[in-house]
């Protein structure tokens, strides 16, 4: 697991029953030569909405939007931490007497419009929105998870680095769902780092055909991200490989399998074994290394195959794409 890991290392909504109006969607909490921190709200509704009313919170601390403030659809506005200016349509100052983000953890909770008291405050179901970067159990977070608007008090997603932003994928309501952007978008839609991963073939299987598929973004920095086989057979030997480039498609067994991990050099594999539910699960942090992006790496497995002809099963290819 170990090797394996370090190898692609060097390769390399107002209550939970209401979908949410605004969103928090990016975070920039360490900016150079005394730069803004900033945190990015977006309306992800269709419709107009007013931001006015709802509150930010960090570390116990609150902000109210100012009345009013209409987003139109996929609008964003970015609040600026800890720091006075102008408010205009797409910015918004706090003012100098809030305590800054932490820079390298910390987490952020939307509470929907209301009288702000310690009673509402305390109430997880006014919890619209969260994320948690570069530490679990941050303060409100507990409230988040209850809501059903973070997965977990221990997950967070990736820490920042300078003038690195914390952005969110638009999709779902865990750790990760959230990866770092080296060249932040603030008030304009994020962009996912390269074309993400993506399934190639659909495996062979005397039994069944084993599937490939990974967890979260292939971005860079992102701590969270794995790869996950699911097969029919337990305890089984597996090879993995991988290699650098896309995808191959090479028949075998007379075409009823196909070989999708380019062969040349370097080629990388590995022997492991599937649980007793017949599965593998391979965290594989990403490196924090801006010359990820553009690079495509195949991976595969054969499981080994005790039972009818041929003696192994091949998974569908999968492709990530920095």
């Amino acid at each position: 697991m170990f090797r394996i890991a370090a190898t692609i290392l060097a390769v390399l909504s107002f209550t939970t029953a209401v979908e949410a109006q605004l969103a928090v969607t990016e975070v920039l909490p360490n900016p150079s030569g005394g730069g803004d921190q900033i945190v990015e709200l977006t309306n992800v509704t269709g419709v107009n909405q007013d931001a006015a009313g709802w509150f930010i919170c960090w570390q116990f601390l609150y902000y109210e939007i100012p009345s009013p403030h209409i987003l139109a659809p996929g609008a964003s506005v970015r609040l600026h931490v800890n720091s006075n200016g102008v408010d205009t349509a797409s910015d918004l100052f706090m003012g100098a007497i809030f305590a800054p983000l932490g820079v390298a953890a910390d987490a952020i909770t939307l509470y929907v419009p209301g009288n702000g008291s310690f009673a509402f405050f305390n109430n997880d179901n006014n919890i619209a929105d969260a994320v948690q970067y570069g530490a679990g159990n941050q303060p409100r977070i507990g409230q988040a998870v209850n809501a059903g608007e973070w997965d977990s008090a221990t997950a967070f997603a990736p820490s920042p680095a300078l003038d690195v932003s914390v952005a969110y994928d638009g999709t779902g309501d865990a750790s990760t769902d959230w990866f770092r952007d080296v060249s932040p978008t603030l008030g304009a839609p994020n962009v996912t780092p390269g074309s993400g991963a993506s399934t190639v073939g659909t495996g062979c299987g005397a039994v069944s055909a084993p599937v490939l598929t990974s967890v979260s973004h292939p971005a860079q920095g992102n701590q969270d991200f794995r790869i996950e086989l699911d097969t029919s057979n337990p305890s089984s030997a597996a090879l993995f490989w991988f290699n650098v480039g896309g995808p191959d498609f090479v028949p075998v067994h007379g075409g009823a399998c196909t070989l999708h991990v380019p062969v040349g050099t370097p080629f990388f594999e590995f022997i492991f074994f599937t649980n007793g539910a017949g599965e593998i699960n391979l965290p594989t942090t990403i490196p924090d290394n801006p010359s990820l992006p553009g690079l495509t790496l195949t991976f595969q497995y054969l499981v080994a195959n005790a039972g009818p002809f041929p003696p192994f099963d091949m998974s569908n290819g999968l492709v990530l794409t920095f």
